[in-house]
């Protein structure tokens, strides 16, 4: 397979174009703000949303409210006024990115191939592993939380 390395911008309208006229969409992943769900490398399939409705803890390829294209995860959907905005978070980051608007969204990935196989992501045991996951990362802030208020009351007792 010929590989072609693009700048954001470039990668950006390419990505909109193939979205928009094949609706399937395939590039090599870089970086891990997706682990453990998407690894450095991996193969990512994005399915043009063509306007589809988008659920919490799916994960869409999107402009963040800084403007770069990010994959990342719907947090929240919060719709207020007939405005629907989404929070969206990589997986394995400490912060959120914010919400964006359902425009932002240019596709929603579907699958991952890592090492010759195919992994789906759009499944019901999948989004069942990733709200565990997620739920097991905000446990492990409140804990977090909960061992720095412990230290600091022992430092202030003795």
């Amino acid at each position: 397979m010929a590989s072609v390395y693009l700048e954001s911008t470039e990668f950006e309208s390419l990505a909109k174009e193939v979205l928009s006229r094949a609706s399937v969409l395939h590039f090599r992943a870089r970086g891990v703000s997706m682990w453990p769900f998407i690894h450095d490398g991996d193969i990512v399939e994005v399915r043009s949303n063509n306007g589809a409705f988008t659920h919490r803890y799916d994960i869409v390829m999107c402009r963040n409210i800084n403007g770069h294209l990010v994959v990342h995860r719907i947090l929240d959907i919060e719709t207020r006024k007939e405005i629907t905005r989404l929070l969206i978070k990589g997986d394995n980051l400490q912060q959120n990115d914010g919400y964006i608007q359902p425009e932002d969204i240019l596709g929603r990935v579907v699958a991952t191939e890592r090492q010759g196989r195919r992994i789906r992501l759009d499944s019901r045991w999948s989004r069942l592993k990733s709200n565990f996951w997620i739920k097991l990362t905000q446990m492990g802030k409140q804990i977090k939380l909960l061992l720095i208020f412990i230290k600091n009351f022992i430092v202030r007792k003795y």
